[in-house]
């Protein structure tokens, strides 16, 4: 729901004040991928100060933990992770080089050492010997090498273009354990360091962590396929499914850039891609519209599969281009539009109801996806089905829908949700069109400046704390107000970060959090806090709701109703 008002009382960023950083989580792109399966465990976890001169480069949090049998890796930053080129911190050069090192045998004494560099001492004071290197290169707003390469002989490279995301201030990384020669209940030692362009090539080193190599298994289907298409943003390389909670998480890796901006577009290609995931609801290649051939063409599958639904993430020009779930059988009988999906890096990713794809738990079906783009005669890349049976661990989950009724789609609220995993409270918000979009993916005639706020009851009392009854002397017209401690906020200007902080509901220039772990990407923010930051603790019941002010149509606000949640890590099944 939505207000009108002519206050930009979230337009101004507050002084900063001290960071607070915990373990990072990887946010909705390894949600998809499975992360928020791992709520307990396992996990390596590395914070670091603010020390470098350039923001982008300035690591602050390092995390890694397992998942079935993949390795899931992140780090934070201080500002934007690999920058468009308008985003490049002022004064610096978009150029960085983010890396993962890894002490596959958890001995100091083997390996490359992290405690000198090119000669010269780095002042880790708990040094590793590293075996693996995973970096994620940057530069002038694209990717300059992802791969995995041997930290004794930077020339021996194992693995190139793994699953990766980019957004917000976080990367995050996904790699098979048999492709870093790791074994499950095998004890490995962790450390990270970034070295840009910027300031002479300064480096920023983080001290290191030991992690154990086990954790759920949540029943995930995975399948891969090789470079074969000559647009490698089209070129499908794998997708996984699996469920959590009520919704089938879905994910797609790329060879390239997954749906580029126009500056990162493939050169002599076209920004036009069509990304396809198709459920064979049933199971049964006999029903539904196989992928054995297309448009009287054999597309050359090996296990055809007939899918009932649809999932489609259009890209055009560096924007959404239909984002909807239809009718494998009548592609003009849509049944969901606008469900959160998210892009970066390489991987798209999407979560869906099951209900609304008409799934139940229990239930097994097949999944497939293709891509269609308009390079090279609109060639297509089809992938191998394989099939997914709809269980996975419960979650303990506060969510809110709400309806489209905002002029301006980057802030129009559509749903959020919250949950814990592990010691954080994460949390989401899904908008009509692009959160955070950059300048040219404005809304036409509306204005890039966004304030995305969660409001959190965190003594589930609306009689204390700041009610969301009424906002500036006029009634926002929710029906179950709540009465907020605390707000969440991540700022967006121009294109930019513009404030991320959370702050007292009841004076809100007292800043208790900055900059803690975020991403933004296709239609999805995404939130990681530690519940000791915000005054919580496990097994308590609050309440969430959210709200966006922005300062297109008189600074329109759109307000979200509440819902209840308890901080309950534990999840059954998987």
């Amino acid at each position: 729901m939505k207000m009108q008002t002519t206050s930009n009382v979230r337009g101004q960023q507050r002084p900063r004040q001290p960071a607070s950083w915990a373990a990072p989580l990887l946010g909705l792109a390894l949600a998809a991928a499975g992360s928020s399966l791992h709520a307990a465990g396992e996990r390596a976890t590395i914070v670091d100060p603010q020390d470098l001169g350039d923001s982008s480069g300035d690591l602050r949090a390092v995390e890694a933990h397992v998942l079935g049998d993949h390795l899931y890796l992140s780090l934070t930053v201080q500002g934007v992770v690999a920058p468009s080129t308008a985003q490049t911190p002022e004064g610096k050069v978009n150029r960085y080089y983010y890396h993962w090192l890894l002490d596959t045998d958890n001995n100091p004494a083997t390996g490359r050492s992290n405690a000198e560099y090119e000669g010269s001492p780095t002042g880790v004071t708990k040094p590793i010997g590293a075996e693996r290197v995973v970096m994620v290169g940057w530069r002038d707003g694209k990717p300059n090498g992802v791969e995995v390469y041997d930290a004794l002989d930077d020339d021996n490279v194992f693995v190139t273009d793994f699953t990766y995301h980019a957004s917000g201030n976080t990367l995050t990384a996904v790699i098979p354990l048999s492709d870093l020669g790791l074994t499950v209940g095998q004890t490995i030692a962790v450390a990270a360091f970034q070295e840009g362009a910027s300031d002479d090539w300064a480096v920023d080193w983080t001290e290191s962590d030991t992690l154990t190599l086990g954790g759920l298994n949540p029943g995930m289907v995975r399948v891969t396929d090789p470079a074969d298409l000559g647009d490698s943003s089209g070129d499908l390389r794998a997708f996984s499914a699996h469920v959590l909670g009520d919704q089938l998480h879905l994910a797609l890796t790329v060879q390239g850039v997954v749906a580029p901006s126009p500056a990162q577009t493939p050169e002599g290609k076209v920004n036009r891609y069509y990304y396809h995931w198709l459920l064979d609801t049933d199971n049964n290649p006999a029903t539904g519209r196989s992928n054995a051939e297309y448009e009287g063409n054999p597309t050359g599958v090996q296990k055809p599969l007939g899918a009932e639904r649809v999932v489609m993430v259009g890209w055009r020009d560096g924007k959404p281009n239909g984002v909807e779930v239809y009718d494998a059988l009548d592609d003009d009988n849509v049944f969901l539009t606008g469900f959160s999906f998210a892009t970066g890096g390489n991987t798209l990713h999407a979560i869906l109801p099951l209900s609304a794809l008409g799934l139940s738990p229990g239930q097994t079906i097949a999944v497939s996806a293709f891509q269609e783009g308009a390079s090279d005669g609109w060639a297509v890349d089809w992938m191998e089905s394989a099939p997914l049976a709809l269980t996975g661990p419960a979650l303990s989950q506060a969510h809110v829908a709400d309806a489209k009724d905002l002029e301006d789609s980057s802030g129009d609220i559509r749903s959020i949700t919250a949950h814990v995993e592990g010691e954080s409270l994460r949390l989401s918000m899904t908008v009509e069109g692009i959160a955070a979009p950059s300048v040219e993916q404005t809304p036409e005639g509306k204005v890039n400046r966004y304030y995305y706020h969660w409001l959190l009851d965190t003594d589930n009392n609306p009689a204390t704390g700041r009610s969301n009854a009424e906002y500036e002397g006029n009634p926002t017209g929710v029906q179950k107000p709540l009465g907020a401690e605390r707000v969440v906020m991540i700022g967006w200007r121009d294109g930019k970060p513009n404030g991320i902080e959370v702050y007292d509901a009841v004076d809100d220039d007292n800043v208790l959090v900055t900059d803690f772990t975020y991403q933004a990407s296709g239609n999805t923010l995404t939130a990681s806090i530690p519940l000791a930051s915000l005054g919580l603790s496990i097994g308590q019941t609050i309440a969430v709701s959210a709200f966006q002010e922005g300062a297109s149509d008189g600074w329109a606000v759109d307000w979200v109703e509440s819902a209840t949640v308890t901080l309950d890590p534990r999840q059954a099944g998987g």
